[in-house]
């Protein structure tokens, strides 16, 4: 990793950010020593490092080599995989989310139709015309049809923080108004997934028993890493450790084996230690990115509240530090 970075001449990353991912790269590969869940382990390793790595030496060129040219074709790709998608859905299921998303589960085809919605809305702004706008509208929708809160959720806060960070006062307040009255007309419609009506219970104050299901149960597995991390503080427990020092037995009988909550796992698994690396990492991308890359770690930060481990640094941390100290050089 760090060979590739370095002999990357146009590379954004000075020694010191190559010598932090490198730093947290050996981090990961001895806590991985510390494991008893080998498979799992190296899962999580292979997708920060050789799937993160790919993302942020590819993503990095393609934008240097083409700058916003890269974005439309990127937007492109995502119609046209919007499009493959339906029509495998058609064929085995619309509207039944335990039916693949493609080639995708319902979250990870949620976080990347918000990540097309997101470079949409930027593009947009850019002035390369309305078509931007319909395809911002089109993948959110996407999002909806997917049925993951997280991801909606997400997609919301980082529009919000785009918008207001951008100084577009006007279209702030038409996304205030237009994000409600979309969910109301969705409802009345019945085009709302049900998974997506616990917003109007939570609302109403009519929780049920089987949101428990989506909501309760990741606030049990957060509590539990929480605890895990106050019993080992520093260096946390080792990577894909947390369910097996986790005291909530039944949370493996549906299968749990991460808390759910990036920032969860960070903490009880890598300890204090852990979370400086990955603490350094963002304010990398703060100090240093354009409007995007900050409104894509934003995406990142509440998308992975949710779910997520580790392994999706691959493209929700890794595209937007893509990104950085692009915009200083002249993209």
């Amino acid at each position: 990793m760090a060979s590739v970075l370095t002999i990357n001449k146009r590379s954004p990353f000075g020694k010191s950010e190559v010598t932090i991912l490198f730093l947290f790269t050996i981090f990961l590969l001895t806590q991985f020593f510390r494991t008893t869940e080998t498979s799992i382990a190296l899962a999580k390793i292979d997708g920060f490092l050789i799937g993160g790595i790919f993302v942020l030496v590819l993503s990095n060129h393609a934008l240097r080599a083409y700058g916003k040219d890269f974005l439309i074709t990127f937007i492109s790709v995502g119609i046209i995989f919007l499009v493959a998608t339906i029509i495998y859905k058609f064929n085995y299921g619309f509207w039944d989310r335990l039916v693949r998303y493609f080639v995708n589960g319902p979250i990870v085809f949620g976080w990347m139709m918000s990540i097309m919605a997101l470079a949409s809305l930027f593009v947009f702004f850019e002035g390369r015309g309305r078509r931007f706008l319909a395809a911002y509208v089109v993948f959110a929708l996407s999002v909806v049809w997917s049925g993951s809160k997280g991801p909606l959720i997400a997609l919301a806060i980082s529009t919000l923080y785009f918008l207001i960070k951008s100084r577009k006062i006007g279209s702030t307040f038409a996304f205030l108004l237009a994000a409600p009255f979309s969910f109301v007309s969705l409802l009345e419609f019945g085009l709302l997934p049900e998974r997506l009506m616990v917003f109007q219970r939570v609302i109403e104050g009519s929780y049920r028993e089987f949101d428990h299901g989506s909501i309760g149960i990741r606030a049990t597995m957060l509590g539990e890493a929480i605890d895990i991390f106050l019993q080992n503080p520093v260096f946390g427990v080792g990577i894909a450790n947390w369910s097996h020092y986790s005291q909530q037995t039944y949370l493996s009988s549906f299968g749990f084996i991460y808390p759910h909550n990036f920032f969860g796992e960070v903490l009880s698994e890598f300890g204090v230690v852990g979370m400086i690396f990955v603490v350094c990492i963002f304010a990398f991308i703060w100090t240093n990115g354009n409007v995007l890359s900050k409104t894509f770690a934003v995406f990142a930060m509440v998308a992975l509240m949710f779910t997520g481990d580790i392994s999706y640094w691959r493209f929700l941390v890794f595209f937007p530090l893509s990104m950085s100290r692009i915009v200083a050089r002249g993209w």
